[in-house]
């Protein structure tokens, strides 16, 4: 299967780690985003998130002032 039946969505404003533990809970790789009247506006994969994380791993922290 490519999606499950019926879609799981998260909401766009949902965060990166929410959205990893609804697709390790629900053994899924991609959910729709959906926007405040739940219309799809995208799609989330698991490969996003990890991008997302080494991205960040590979940020230099700036310093505050």
């Amino acid at each position: 299967h490519l999606m499950s039946k019926p879609a799981i969505t998260v909401h766009a404003g949902t965060s990166p780690e929410r959205a990893a533990e609804l697709m390790l809970t629900r053994h899924i790789h991609r959910v729709v985003v959906v926007d405040d009247e739940d219309a799809p506006v995208g799609v989330l994969s698991a490969l996003d998130l990890l991008r997302l994380l080494l991205q960040d791993r590979n940020t230099p922290a700036t310093s505050p002032g």
